[in-house]
């Protein structure tokens, strides 16, 4: 039997990637798809693999012709695409973590080893706990920042970091040794430490504190040691060495932990750096001696409190929140503290809600007696003259109560009514107007304008006999007489003269509303009316 010729040694190229690496790439690709309890079959290191995968596949791209390539995923680093986008969870652009946090909630559970990931832990579950809580937060208060490994870990790398300012640069080379190098290196050191400086100051006034954290961590051994030296360098009274950076000149500073109870402003302060340490220093030493520990330089009452305690957080709830911070070592442990942090916060909310409902009507204040106060006669009598007492005021109420009960507002006819009102006092009489437009020899358009519009609004039809001779009355503003002769009438008002020596006055220029015609209409059979029965007599 023939056999098949082995493939040969180093075929494989790296364009071509391996069936391992695929698996990984299709299992991290829809790793939510998948029931928790098959991923048990792999091992620590393959989980790994599979989340690092998982966490480049999901990176925010800078743009669409940028590609990451096929990297082997086993390894311990992974080249990341390059992105130019910042902020989101991890200062990446990044909006959702890679996992959420309950389908890690529902793997670790069915694999019980994988919560042991450092891998895990760094790339989901520090996404997963800033994404469902923020920093900054009402749910997420200052206590939990950061785990408490890291946390100590940071803060001992600050106090640290100042006892090693004051130390002077171990190499100095050959080039140093001159002038221009001496100068050139002393600027850079400066800036360097500078940065230093205030990056240790930011860390500490935004941690909080408590006394096991000062114990863990030697923060307060390490300032105390930082001003101390310092004070022996401005009291010597000569020139302070060249290495040493600049503490006691006044700077603007953003952000400090200045308020009363340990929040950060976002407002500008002008201090010293070693004013901010020893303000930080006298604020730890109030937070140990409200624990019950001897504090030499007893407490300030005038320094902040620096514990890390949040406006809406009651001493209590911090006590437990620190104490609940050193049992975190991970991030899940953070994320499933602040779970458990905010199930009770709203349990204890709605036990209070329902305490003050059912004590509703026991604490509601109440009125309990009722005293009248008799008035004197000079105050009824101003009362009922002013009309807020006797028959007008109980009208007016009435009135009032009235429109109220009927409608918020007022009806569509007395709008109507109140507009017609307004529209009949702003009209000139159509006379006046003509006579100045004749007059004078300029024309205004607002007047030439309001004459055409009521000019039109008069024209009426034809009328025979005597609706002629008042259209005609009306129109020229004038009377008529029996023999055609016009003369002019009082101004105010118009009269038409009739047979037997009477007159008859005309109404004066109806208003141009919503009524008008109906009142025109009305007006004209009651004149008909009239000379009816003046011919009858």
């Amino acid at each position: 039997m023939l056999k098949s010729p082995a493939p040969p040694v180093g075929s494989r190229t790296r364009s071509v990637p391996s069936l391992a690496l695929l698996c990984m790439e299709a299992i991290s690709s829809k790793i939510e798809r998948y029931p928790p309890e098959c991923l048990g079959v792999l091992s620590e290191s393959e989980w790994d693999s599979i989340v690092r995968c998982r966490h480049r596949k999901t990176a925010p791209k800078q743009g669409h012709g940028s590609a990451a390539g096929k990297v082997a995923c086993t390894g311990n680093k992974i080249k990341n695409s390059i992105t130019s986008k910042t902020g989101g969870l991890d200062g990446t652009g990044r909006l959702v973590p890679a996992i959420s946090g309950q389908v890690m909630t529902a793997i670790e559970e069915a694999c019980p080893r994988f919560k042991c990931s450092s891998v895990a832990d760094d790339l989901v579950w520090k996404d997963c706990v800033e994404y469902k809580f923020r920093t900054g937060g009402p749910s997420r208060p200052r206590a939990f920042q950061y785990p408490w490994d890291l946390l100590v870990a940071r803060l001992k790398r600050s106090g640290e970091d100042l006892v090693e300012l004051l130390k002077p640069p171990c190499k100095i080379s050959a080039v140093e040794n001159t002038e221009e190098g001496e100068s050139m290196v002393d600027a850079s050191l400066l800036h360097r430490r500078g940065r230093v400086l205030e990056r240790s100051i930011k860390v500490m006034s935004d941690a909080p504190m408590s006394v096991a954290l000062l114990k863990s961590s030697g923060v307060g051994k390490s300032v105390q040691n930082f001003i101390k030296q310092c004070g022996k360098l401005h009291s010597k009274g000569g020139d302070i060495p060249a290495h040493v950076v600049d503490v006691w000149s006044e700077r603007r500073i953003e952000g400090l932990n200045l308020s009363p109870l340990g929040h950060t402003q976002s407002r500008s302060v002008h201090m010293s750096p070693l004013e901010q340490l020893q303000r930080l220093l006298q604020g730890w030493k109030n937070v140990a001696s409200s624990s019950g520990v001897e504090v030499t330089n007893g407490s300030d009452s005038h320094v902040e409190d620096c514990s890390g305690r949040d406006k809406k957080t009651t001493a209590e709830q911090h006590d437990k929140d620190m104490k609940m911070l050193q049992k975190c070592k991970q991030w899940r442990d953070i994320y499933y503290a602040l779970l458990e942090r905010e199930s009770k916060m709203m349990e204890n909310h709605g036990k209070r809600m329902r305490k003050i409902r059912e004590n509703l009507n026991t604490d509601r204040p109440k009125i309990s007696q009722l005293n009248f106060k008799a008035a004197g006669r000079r105050d009824r009598r101003e009362a009922i003259l002013g009309g807020a007492r006797g028959v007008r005021a109980m009208t007016a109420a009435g009135k009032r109560g009235m429109f109220a009960s009927a409608s918020p507002s007022d009806s569509k006819m007395q709008q109507l009514r109140k507009e017609t009102a307004i529209i009949a006092s702003r009209q000139v009489p159509v006379g006046v107007a003509t006579k100045q437009s004749h007059t004078s020899g300029r024309k205004s358009p607002a007047k030439f304008g309001f004459t055409v519009a009521n000019a039109k609004t008069l024209q009426r039809k034809p009328a025979v006999g005597f609706g002629a001779s008042v259209a005609s009355a009306t129109a020229s503003r004038g009377v008529v007489g029996t023999g055609g002769s016009k003369r002019k009438a009082p101004s105010g008002q118009r009269s038409v003269a009739l047979s037997g020596g009477k007159k008859l006055k005309a109404l004066k220029k109806a208003g141009g509303g919503v009524f008008s015609s109906i009142q025109q209409k009305r007006e004209i059979a009651t004149k008909k009316a009239y000379l009816d029965r003046q011919r009858r007599r």
